[in-house]
């Protein structure tokens, strides 16, 4: 990638059409900030050639349930919208037990949709599901094998469309841009957002400083955000903030907001999500916060 951008910045050089095989969501997301043209085998394209730009992204895997054992099978998927919270408790508790009562509490899910998720994650043996041995009609649930799981959810992350947003905010480096953020939340309490990617996870690791912040946003707070913010939208900021729209506002109810913490951080399992795809140096926080948890 260096000598992609290097290339590309050459002003004596011709527009650069970067063609793959595979690449990460990441590395797309530079190219397109970057104005640089590319094709992917698996249909992602971006072509930029003003006044003509084409932005095409991954295709979905999965055509939309057409009958109720698709609806169905949906429901089971432990990486879906709702279903995904039970895993994401499960690791953020990875040598805890819950009862299906318990994790239908903890992540506000009806009983019907938890036996579900969790008895698809048993098939493939994430998890250990078996009788309390103080009371056998109750059944406890923990996990066997974390880090298969993730790395499972992560490929399954990775294929999921995200939409974000590039905002310039007119902070001069990410400490500046991180205290307009601590002021919002003090001056904005009901806003839900948290900070994610690399610059989330170092905030709890020791890892190379980002450029870039990872801002999660609660959809029906992003206008809420942008007026606290008053940004500039733009491929090119220095640096620029990164806001993405959560998928299910369930993470903002298990964001840290530690002493110690500026601003509220996303929980440890949507870090790893963040940083698994996102080049070397996230990639080796990503690594350091499974070792912290176990997985």
């Amino acid at each position: 990638m260096p000598e992609i951008l290097e290339k590309a910045g050459d002003s004596a050089a011709k527009p650069l059409l970067v063609h793959f095989e595979r690449a990460s969501p990441g590395a797309m997301r530079t190219l397109r900030e970057h104005r640089i043209s590319f094709l992917g085998e698996s249909g992602a394209c971006f072509l930029y050639s003003p006044p003509l730009v084409v932005d095409r992204e991954l295709p979905s895997i999965a055509a939309p349930p057409t009958s109720n054992s698709a609806i169905q099978a949906s429901e089971r998927n432990p990486f879906g919208r709702r279903g995904s919270r039970v895993l994401r408790w499960l690791l953020l508790h990875p040598t805890e037990q819950f009862s299906m009562h318990e994790l239908t509490r903890h992540t506000k899910l009806s009983m019907t949709l938890v036996s579900r998720v969790t008895h698809a994650m048993n098939s493939e043996a994430w998890i250990d599901l078996a009788p309390d041995p103080q009371d056998r009609r109750i059944r406890r649930v923990r996990m066997r094998r974390p880090r298969q799981a993730l790395e499972a959810w992560g490929r399954a992350w990775d294929r999921r469309r995200i939409v974000t947003e590039s905002w310039n905010i007119r902070a001069d480096d990410l400490h500046e841009a991180m205290r307009r953020l601590k002021r919002v939340r003090k001056s904005e309490p009901e806003l839900s957002w948290a900070v994610g990617g690399l610059a989330g996870a170092s905030l709890f690791e020791r890892v190379a400083e980002p450029a870039t912040a990872l801002l999660w946003v609660s959809r029906d707070d992003l206008d809420g955000l942008r007026a606290a913010l008053a940004p500039t939208r733009s491929i090119r900021s220095h640096p620029p903030l990164r806001v993405a729209v959560a998928p299910d506002d369930y993470i903002f109810d298990l964001a840290a907001h530690r002493p110690g913490l500026p601003v509220p951080v996303v929980d440890k399992a949507q870090l790893w999500l963040d940083c698994s795809g996102e080049g070397e140096r996230a990639r080796q926080a990503a690594d350091a916060i499974a070792g912290e948890m176990g997985w």
